[in-house]
């Protein structure tokens, strides 16, 4: 995974834990990691592999696509 997607992932997850108010150790359990892996991958040293993209997307209940920082259509009131 190149480092420029690997980035946009990081800041995508980054920006989903700030919204739901949660810490890198929520993500870590959600994962399967211990703290100082999750923080391996939080810093860019390690991809998030695609297993892992799909449990989180799961446990959050968004799209895949939001985590790989793709552009989501805006809500509809």
């Amino acid at each position: 995974m190149s480092t420029n997607v690997n980035g946009q992932i990081v800041t995508a997850i980054r920006v989903e834990l700030a919204r739901r108010n949660l810490r890198a150790d929520a993500l870590a359990a959600i994962v399967g990691l211990t703290r100082s892996g999750i923080y391996s991958k939080m810093s860019g040293r390690t991809p998030f592999t695609v297993a892992e993209l799909l449990a989180i997307s799961a446990a959050w209940g968004v799209p895949t696509s939001l985590l790989l920082g793709e552009p989501q259509p805006a809500a509809v009131a």
